[in-house]
């Protein structure tokens, strides 16, 4: 159809409207709005990636802390256990925890733990200077020894490693700890019964400390543990838990032979004497644990005081904390103190 305006002819547009594109403002809005709505998503996402991040620090850091304890409970609870010996066997109170010498170590076992709070390596703990030279000095350090709970077969008896074997057979009563002649040619004392060998128990002698590295130069404080061996001298620590930053201990002591503690302390007697007459009576042990997370939180100042028993320790830096406590009875010595 056409129409007639000022004597020319047009063409009428068919439909509701004319087909048209999008005006270059309309382009430039649209633009604008979408990046908006991007830069938000982005926004969004990388804040629940660094929430999420930050969650798993400290989750790491929680499950760390608990570990570490655990491990430390599992050992002191097991401490002073020798199998079938007698409670009138258990003697000897002096403790050299980085002795090599079976005779010091059968001359100790009255003494299953010691472990010192103080600074630098106090007699008795510089092996694990000389095996960790990043090993921490200024905190805690745990000692602890026993028979394993798992007996050992005749023909897996390892050379320089010590074992212990009982005997309450009324014919062949005795015990021996020793590195070699169990049973390697079919003897040995009978067991309770009289007829079966007694069992061979691998003798564990362990000294738990902090080391300023996880591997050399990381800085990432670790909890580690040296293993003490027979006749030689003991071997690399073996890497426990990440993230521990310090150890803390109170001694539960028993004064009158009970069994049941009558007072705490977080010092180690440092003369002779007084060390002898102190170890055989801790009945139980007060831990701390400052665990750290690996890896700093971004935006974060630590300034917090952390106590782990009478040591206050206040950092300053961006690493996020927790401190860990538990008491641990000593079930052996409390044991045979209340037979």
């Amino acid at each position: 159809m056409h129409g007639q305006r000022n004597g020319r002819s047009t063409r009428l547009a068919k439909g509701p409207a004319a087909a048209r594109g999008v005006t270059v403002i309309e382009l430039m809005v649209a633009m604008a709005v979408s990046l908006v709505i991007i830069g938000a998503a982005t926004t969004l996402f990388m804040h629940n990636s660094t929430a999420r991040k930050e969650l798993d620090r400290v989750a790491h850091l929680h499950e760390n802390g608990r570990y570490a304890i655990q491990l430390l409970k599992d050992e002191i609870s097991l401490a002073g256990f020798y199998g079938e010996l007698a409670p009138a066997d258990v003697t000897g109170d002096v403790s050299i925890p980085c002795s090599d010498d079976i005779v010091e170590w059968r001359d100790s076992m009255a003494a299953s733990v010691h472990g010192i709070n103080a600074g630098g390596f106090v007699a008795g703990f510089g092996c694990v200077q000389t095996a960790a030279a990043t090993a921490i000095g200024g905190t805690g350090m745990l000692f602890s020894q026993r028979a394993s709970t798992i007996d050992t077969a005749a023909d897996a008896a390892l050379l320089n490693t010590a074992y212990l074997q009982v005997s309450r057979c009324s014919d062949a009563a005795g015990w021996s700890l020793a590195t070699s002649g169990f049973n390697e040619d079919a003897t040995g004392w009978a067991a309770a019964d009289c007829d079966a060998f007694a069992p061979i128990r691998r003798y564990l002698r362990h000294i738990y400390f902090v080391d300023a590295n996880n591997e050399a130069g990381d800085g990432i404080p670790t909890l580690k543990r040296l293993e003490l061996r027979a006749g030689q001298l003991p071997a690399g620590p073996q890497t426990l838990v990440e993230g521990v930053e310090a150890l803390r201990f109170a001694f539960a002591v028993d004064t009158n032979n009970d069994g049941s503690p009558d007072e705490f302390t977080e010092a180690t007697p440092v003369d002779a004497v007084e060390l002898a007459n102190f170890l055989p009576n801790i009945m139980g042990i007060q831990i701390w644990v400052l665990a750290r997370a690996l890896e700093e939180s971004p935006g974060y100042h630590d300034t917090k005081t952390y106590q782990l028993g009478g040591l206050a320790i206040d950092p300053d830096d961006g690493f996020k904390r927790h401190v860990f406590s538990t008491y641990v009875e000593l079930i052996n010595p409390v044991g045979r103190r209340e037979q």
